[in-house]
């Protein structure tokens, strides 16, 4: 765990506290066996103290820390369609996308700190993405793409060619097969 992990624990670290809320709404339409769209849209406000975060040291690890207070919020949205073109068939979309900014609000750790008011170290503001599937009895195909946006390595936020991680995009694709097993009786 974050207190004793080896290398890199942190003895020191104090528990996380804060208040979080959410609402949300979602909806569900469709006709039984054709079609079928659903989806939602969530807002998170979470304040929270003691946050844990795993940074690099020098040493070559990552080691947790707590920072004092840090504000994370931000909106979900996720959609589905699903499409049953023909027996057998079905042809099912995912989509997803998150802006969660999770900024430090706490003071300063030293006159020379400016991570206050700075989004904190390997967390997006930015993600999304979308799946399609096409399955036929006990076969599917997926495609998954997601995007991540930049994000900073360093608390202050530089941008520099080693302070920040840029923006990038990953494809999936499997095929799959549901293979279905009877169980083995003993003989009586």
């Amino acid at each position: 765990n974050d207190l004793y992990f080896l290398p890199g624990g942190n003895p020191n670290l104090k528990n996380e506290q804060g208040f979080s809320y959410d609402a949300g709404v979602s909806f569900d339409v469709g006709k039984k066996g054709i079609y079928k769209l659903s989806g939602g849209a969530n807002w998170f406000d979470s304040y929270i103290d003691d946050w844990i975060i795993w940074l690099p040291t020098t040493k070559g690890f990552f080691s947790p820390r707590n920072v004092k207070k840090v504000h994370a919020y931000g909106v979900e949205v996720k959609a589905n369609f699903a499409v049953q073109p023909a027996k057998d068939w079905l042809i099912d979309l995912n989509g997803s996308y998150s802006w969660t900014p999770s900024i430090n609000e706490g003071e300063k750790m030293s006159p020379a700190d400016q991570s206050v008011g700075k989004q904190l170290p390997y967390v997006p503001k930015h993600s999304a993405s979308l799946t399609g599937r096409l399955s036929w009895r006990t076969w599917a195909f997926l495609y998954k793409w997601a995007f991540y946006s930049e994000r900073y390595t360093m608390s202050s936020n530089d941008y520099t060619l080693t302070g920040h991680l840029p923006e990038y995009f990953m494809s999936n694709v499997s095929l799959e097969k549901n293979l279905f097993f009877k169980p083995v009786g003993h003989p009586s």
